[in-house]
C-alpha cells in the first residue's frame, strides 16, 4: 500500500524470501518512509499502518485548530481516514468484479480501524485495544455495540461469522477458495462503508476535522506486491 501524507511518501510492505535483505532478515509488515528505516515488523497490515497513524499523531498533529483532538481521539480520526483508504480498494475489486484474499482483507482491515475508532473515542485506549482485543473482529464488534454503537445490521454480523476467525489465524486465502463470491453474498462493503460514516458522523466534536485529515492522510492507492 501507497500512502502520501504532506511531504512523506510511505510504503506499507511485506518481507519476503527475495527482499528479506532490507529489512534485516526480519519477516513479517512494515511501513518504509524514504528518509528513515523500516519500521517493523508487524503482524498485518493493519497493524503497520495503525503505527503509522501514531507516528503522525506524534509528528504531525500540532495544528491549532486541532488542539482538542489531540491523544485517543486525533488517533482515532487517523484510524478512519487509513480505513477510508482499505474501503477503495474494496469497492473497486467489487466494481471491477474482482474478489479474492485481498479484496476480503481490505474489508477486514478497515473494518479493523473502524471498530478501533470508536472504542478509542469513547474510552478505550489504544493499549487497551492491543491487549484485550488484538486483531479479534468479533471481539471489538461486540465491545463497540456494548459501548453504544448500533449492531442492527446483519450484513456485518454474517461477515464476522465467516471471517473473523480466518482473519485472526491468517486464513484469509483459504477463506477466499471456499467462498470466492463472499463479498456479492453478503453486501459487506456497503455494510462496511455506512458504518464509516456512521461512526465518522459520532466523533466527538463533529466531522470537520475528520474531513480534512482524510483529504490529508487517506490519499492512499493500495497496491501489493503478493497475497498473505
Amino acid at each position: 500500500m501507497h500512502i502520501t501524507c504532506e511531504d512523506l511518501d510511505v510504503e506499507v510492505l511485506e518481507s519476503t524470501s527475495g527482499n528479506e535483505d532490507q529489512f534485516g532478515g526480519r519477516w513479517g509488515w512494515f511501513w518504509h518512509e524514504c528518509h528513515m528505516p523500516p519500521r517493523g515488523p508487524f503482524g498485518t497490515p493493519a497493524e503497520a499502518v495503525g503505527d503509522f497513524a501514531a507516528w503522525v499523531s506524534e509528528h504531525y498533529d500540532h495544528a491549532p485548530s486541532d488542539a482538542t483532538t489531540d491523544g485517543p481521539q486525533s488517533l482515532a480520526r487517523t484510524f478512519l481516514a487509513n480505513a477510508a483508504g482499505f474501503l477503495v480498494s474494496a469497492e473497486a475489486a467489487v466494481g471491477a468484479n474482482i474478489q479474492g484474499e485481498i479484496s476480503i482483507a481490505s474489508c477486514c482491515y478497515a473494518l479493523e480501524l473502524i471498530l478501533k475508532a470508536y472504542l478509542l473515542s469513547r474510552g478505550r485506549s489504544d493499549g487497551w485495544n492491543e491487549e484485550h482485543v488484538r486483531h479479534d473482529l468479533t471481539k471489538a464488534w461486540r465491545e463497540a455495540v456494548f459501548l453504544g454503537l448500533p449492531g442492527d445490521d446483519a450484513r456485518i454480523e454474517r461477515f464476522l461469522k465467516v471471517a473473523s476467525g480466518a482473519y485472526a489465524r491468517h486464513e484469509l486465502m483459504e477463506l477466499s477458495r471456499q467462498r470466492p463470491t463472499l463479498l456479492d453474498e453478503i453486501d459487506v462493503v456497503t455494510a462496511i462503508r455506512a458504518l464509516h460514516r456512521d461512526v465518522e458522523s459520532r466523533m466527538p466534536g463533529g466531522v470537520r476535522i475528520l474531513h480534512r485529515k482524510v483529504r490529508r492522510l487517506a490519499r492512499a492507492r493500495p497496491r501489493y506486491a503478493r497475497g498473505r
